[in-house]
Order: C-alpha cells, then sequence, then structure tokens
C-alpha cells in the first residue's frame, strides 16, 4: 500500500511525452520510487500489487484519504537500466535533476490488471486496520492527517489479511460505480467543489476532475485557442464518466481551461447523451462566492442535495 500526497494542480501530464501521458489518464502506467526494499520485494516471484491511497489537498481545503489506483506489477525498472519508454525516460530525468545520485525504480504495470478509481472515501476502511485504539476519537482533519502518517513508507499487505479483503472488496465497487466529471475553477470553488464530492461519494458515484490531467498552471498559460493535445487530453479522461457538473464562478466563462472542459462535456452529451449539469441551477446564473467558498454553509448545502438529485435524475433518463 502506497501514499500518493496530492495538490490540486499536480497530475501525470507533460508536454513532451504525451502520448505516454494519455495512457497514464486512462489507467497507471507505473509508479516511480525510490525504495530499494520495495524493488526487491517486487521483483520477487509471484503476483505483485501496489494499492494506492491518495490525499488531495490545497491550501482551501482537505479532502479524505481515497482510493487512487490498484496497479498490478508487470516488472520492475531501475535507473541504471537501459529506459526506451519514452513516459518513464522523461519521469526518472525529472527525478534524478534533483539529485544525480539518487536510486529510482519504476514499477510497471500490467495495464490490462490496472485501473485508476474516481474520488471515494476508503478512511472508514483504513481507521480500523491503521489506528484501532484512537481512529474514532478524532476529527475528520485530524485523521486524515494520523492516516497519513501511518501511510509514509509502503504498507505490506498479506494475503489474506481483513484490510486486504477489504480493500478487494471496495475496488470492486468502486468499479462499477457510475464516474462524474466536476469542472470547476480552482481558485474559487474547491471548498464547494470537496462537499459536493462527498455527497456524491455518500449517494454512490465516485467523482473525478482535473487530478489526472495536465496541470492547472500549464493549462491556463496556454494561449486562447489550447493547442489540440489538450482537448485530447480532456476528451480522454471525460470519455469514462457518465455525467458531468459545471460549477459556474464568476471566472468560470473567462477561463480556457474550463471553457475547454466545458465543451468537452456538452460534445460528450451530443455524442452519446452524457448527463450535463450546470451549477448554479438556473439560466444565465453564476454561483455566488459565498457559496462557492461554502461560507454560506446552508445555501451550499442545499444546492448540492438538489444537484445529487438532478444528477440522479438526468443519469435514469
Amino acid at each position: 500500500m502506497v501514499y500518493v500526497k496530492r495538490r490540486v494542480a499536480h497530475g501525470p501530464m507533460s508536454a513532451d511525452v504525451e502520448r505516454w501521458a494519455l495512457d497514464a489518464l486512462n489507467r497507471p502506467v507505473a509508479h516511480l520510487f525510490g525504495h530499494a526494499f520495495l524493488a526487491d520485494r517486487l521483483e520477487a516471484p509471484g503476483r505483485h500489487m501496489l494499492w494506492f491511497v491518495g490525499g488531495l489537498r490545497d491550501s482551501r481545503t482537505i479532502l479524505p484519504l481515497g482510493l487512487d489506483a490498484r496497479l498490478t506489477v508487470r516488472h520492475v525498472i531501475r535507473s541504471t537500466d537501459h529506459l526506451e519508454d519514452g513516459y518513464l525516460s522523461a519521469c526518472v530525468q525529472r527525478r534524478r535533476l534533483k539529485d544525480q545520485n539518487v536510486a529510482v525504480f519504476a514499477a510497471v504495470a500490467d495495464p490490462a490488471c490496472s485501473e485508476y478509481f474516481g474520488f471515494n472515501n476508503l478512511e472508514p476502511i483504513l481507521a480500523p486496520a491503521l489506528l484501532p485504539a484512537k481512529g474514532l476519537d478524532l476529527t475528520p482533519a485530524a485523521l486524515t492527517a494520523a492516516l497519513g502518517m501511518r501511510l509514509q513508507s509502503p504498507r505490506r499487505l498479506p494475503d489474506g489479511s481483513d484490510l486486504l479483503s477489504r480493500l478487494i472488496d471496495h475496488a470492486a465497487m468502486l468499479s462499477r460505480r457510475q464516474q462524474i466529471f466536476i469542472s470547476y475553477r480552482w481558485r474559487e470553488a474547491t471548498p464547494f467543489v470537496a462537499r459536493l464530492a462527498r455527497r456524491l461519494d455518500g449517494a454512490g458515484y465516485t467523482c473525478w476532475w482535473d487530478r489526472w490531467s495536465m496541470s492547472r498552471a500549464v493549462a491556463e498559460g496556454q494561449a486562447a485557442s489550447p493547442p489540440p493535445a489538450l482537448r485530447g487530453v480532456l476528451e480522454h479522461a471525460i470519455a469514462r464518466c457518465a455525467g458531468g457538473i459545471a460549477v459556474r464562478t464568476h471566472g468560470y466563462d473567462h477561463s480556457d481551461w474550463t471553457g475547454l472542459e466545458h465543451d468537452c462535456m456538452l460534445d460528450a452529451h451530443r455524442s452519446r447523451s452524457m448527463a450535463v449539469v450546470d451549477l448554479p441551477l438556473a439560466a444565465d446564473g453564476v454561483l455566488p462566492m459565498p457559496v462557492a467558498q461554502c461560507r454560506d454553509l446552508a445555501a451550499a448545502d442545499a444546492l448540492i442535495e438538489r444537484t445529487v438529485d438532478e444528477v440522479r435524475t438526468r443519469l435514469a433518463a
């Protein structure tokens, strides 16, 4: 089990290795790490699987830890090996820019048995196993921090263990869920989207946003007409979502990135009837900042409940 601390603006996209990054949007391609003991374990005979627990955070909010991905290891590459894979080569080079002497290992995935998952709350499963004595006594933020500390180093899950069994069941449940894409301005609506994601998870959906995409800093630095490659990234990612939600704050229509996200959702709606919900649920409306920032919590929660009902209705139509 591997802990991945994520930030809203980070993802596995790099302009110089576009084809490999597109693969990484669809399923785990590889995991780069610096633990020699983990490389030795993964090279031992047998079938090995990595479970990724991710914590998505920025300065505005912290989401509970979720199961990000399952990667079935095909083989291990060491940084001393010759790297023909462009994606892995670029990743290793970026890692080694900081320290030329650092050892870098890559667990390369078996794509047929590896999968990403949308946002989900894994903490009810993790807490009893990792914090059996005090997990229920902590506040949500403290619980997330405590679990993250317990996962700072990779953990081995023995075959037949209760935690492994529950992870397998949880992953199977997530694979059956419908995914929802959320388009929003992270500077304006992150608290609202975090609350919306939690509610959608409770309603039986998983959420996806730009966490696996090109970083916002790169995307918003593009020209007014983003290159075709960026549209391809979004179309590729949105293709697996049954529905989409656009959180239309004041700056939403003035951003090339969110404009492109919305265009891709509308294209998916026209081509395969993807359910698209614009917030607020009114023509020509803009979501007020007190709601987007959850300063008006009652209004935010009321809108979230109406949104979940609207998504459920449109997906059932």
